[in-house]
C-alpha cells in the first residue's frame, strides 16, 4: 500500500523491488519528510558493527544467512543460495529492505492493536461468549452408541453476521475405551476436503477428557480462505477410526436440555443458541465419500445424540475480512504510525552513525516533528486523530464495529 523511495544517494544500498512498490501512490517520507532512506538507513542499519562473512561463489547460504558483498550487507532469500552474487532479484535482497520490512509491519500490527483497543475501550467490540461448552454434566456408562461404521458428530451453523467468528477452544471425548491417535475432522459445506483435521489420544475408558485443536475458526464466511456464505460446519469423527463405543449423554439439543427445568444444560444452550445452531448428525458408511465431505443431503439429525463428545466455543468479534477489503482506510494512519516510530528512533537511538553534534541537532528536529509547533500539528497528534477516525470509517461497514455507544445485538420480532 505504502512505498520507500530510493535514496538519492548511490552509497545508500538499494531496496527490495516490494519495498519501492505503492499501490496507493504514497511513500512514507510523504507523511515526514525525515522519515526518508537515508535517514532510516542511518538509524537502523550499521552493518559495519557486525562480523559477517564476505560473501563467497563457491559457499551454500540458507534462508536468513548474511553476507558483506562490495561492503553492502546482503540476506539470503532462499535455501540452496549458491552461485548467486549478490543482487536485488530473486536470490538476495539488501540487509537494510529487511530492517525495513520489519518495521513497516510492525507500525502495521500497532496499528491494529491501536485500533482495536480504541474500540473496546468504546464497548464496540468484544467477546460474546467465551468458552462455553455445549452442555454440562456427566454421563451414565451403561448409555452408549454402538459404533457402525458412520462419521458423526455436530452440524453447527452461525447466525447470519460477517465478521463474527467462533473459534473451537476445546474438544471434550468420552469413550468405552481409550482411543490412541483419534483424528477429528473439521469439514465446511463448500469444500469438499477438510478444512483442518486433529491427531488426539485419551488415556484410559470411560473418562471424559478435554483436547484442544489448533485454530479451528469458523466463520459466516471467509473470502481469504474461499468459505462460502451461509454454508455449515461440521465437526466429528469416522467410527471406523474408534476404539470401543461413545458414551452419550442425556441431552436434547432442540431445546437445550429438558425443556424449562432450568439448571445448567439450559444455562448453556440459552448462551451459544444466540450465535450458533448445532445439531448432532451422522451419515451411514454408504454414504461416505472417503475421508472428503459427505454428501450433506444424506445428514441425518439425531437431537438426543452427542457420540461422547462435548465441544467449548468463543465468539468474537473478527473484523480481518473487512479490514482487508477496506485496506484503503489505513494508509493515512499506518503512514503516520510508521513516522512515529521511526521519529522516535531517531530521537532516542544512541547508534546512530552520525556524530555527537549532528546527533544533538537531528534528534532535536525528530522530537519537534513528533509534538509539533506552535500551530502546527505533530505526528503523534495526527496519528491520535486520524486512529479515531479510522474507528468512525470502520463503524459504517459492519455491525460488530458499531458507533460508540451501540453493541451487537440479536432479538427476535
Amino acid at each position: 500500500m505504502i512505498g520507500f523511495r530510493s535514496a538519492k544517494d548511490p552509497g545508500i544500498p538499494n531496496l527490495d523491488t516490494g519495498l519501492t512498490a505503492s499501490s496507493s501512490g504514497l511513500y512514507f517520507s510523504d507523511f515526514c519528510p525525515l522519515v526518508n532512506t537515508e535517514n532510516l538507513e542511518a538509524i537502523l542499519l550499521d552493518s559495519d558493527g557486525y562480523d559477517y562473512d564476505t560473501y563467497s561463489g563457491a559457499a551454500t547460504y540458507s534462508t536468513g544467512d548474511y553476507v558483506i558483498s562490495s561492503n553492502i550487507a546482503w540476506v539470503s532469500k532462499e535455501n540452496s543460495n549458491v552461485g548467486n552474487t549478490p543482487a536485488v532479484g530473486d536470490h538476495w535482497e539488501t540487509a537494510l529492505s529487511v530492517e525495513l520490512e520489519e518495521k513497516k509491519n510492525s507500525a502495521l500490527n500497532k496499528l491494529l492493536n491501536k485500533l482495536t483497543t480504541h474500540k473496546k475501550l468504546s464497548g464496540n467490540t468484544k467477546t460474546y461468549l467465551s468458552n462455553v461448552q455445549l452442555f454440562d454434566g456427566t454421563s451414565s456408562n451403561g448409555d452408549t452408541i454402538a459404533a457402525s461404521g458412520r462419521f458423526v458428530g455436530f452440524q453447527i451453523e452461525l447466525k447470519k453476521a460477517n465478521n463474527i467468528k467462533a473459534t473451537v477452544d476445546r474438544i471434550g471425548l468420552r469413550f468405552t475405551q481409550a482411543q490412541s491417535d483419534l483424528t477429528l475432522y473439521l469439514f465446511h459445506s463448500s469444500r469438499n476436503t477438510a478444512i483442518a483435521t486433529a491427531t488426539v489420544s485419551t488415556s484410559t475408558g470411560y473418562n471424559f477428557e478435554w483436547k484442544t485443536p489448533s485454530e479451528w475458526d469458523l466463520s459466516y464466511v471467509d473470502y481469504a480462505d474461499n468459505i462460502d456464505a451461509g454454508g455449515k460446519w461440521y465437526i466429528g469423527y469416522f467410527e471406523a477410526d474408534i476404539s470401543g463405543n461413545a458414551i452419550n449423554k442425556n441431552y436434547d439439543f432442540s431445546s437445550g436440555g429438558c425443556g424449562s427445568c432450568g439448571g445448567a444444560d439450559e444455562y448453556y444452550f440459552n448462551l451459544w443458541s444466540q450465535y450458533l445452531t448445532v445439531r448432532p448428525i451422522e451419515v451411514v458408511s454408504s454414504d461416505l465419500n472417503g475421508t472428503d465431505l459427505f454428501d450433506v443431503s444424506k445428514v441425518g439429525i439425531q437431537w438426543t445424540q452427542n457420540y461422547g463428545i462435548n465441544v467449548a466455543f468463543s465468539v468474537k468479534s473478527d473484523f480481518t475480512e473487512m479490514a482487508v477489503n477496506n485496506k484503503n482506510l489505513f494508509v493515512q494512519s499506518w503512514g503516520l504510525q510508521f513516522s512515529a516510530d521511526m521519529l522516535n528512533e531517531m530521537a532516542y537511538n544512541a547508534n546512530a552513525r552520525i556524530n555527537t553534534r549532528e546527533s544533538n541537532v537531528e534528534a532535536a528536529r525528530a522530537l519537534e516533528a513528533l509534538s509539533g509547533v506552535e500551530g502546527v500539528k505533530g505526528i503523534s497528534q495526527q496519528l491520535e486523530e486520524s486512529i479515531t477516525g479510522l474507528a468512525v470509517d470502520f463503524a459504517g461497514i459492519s455491525p460488530v464495529l458499531p458507533k460508540e455507544g451501540k453493541g451487537l445485538r440479536y432479538g427476535a420480532l
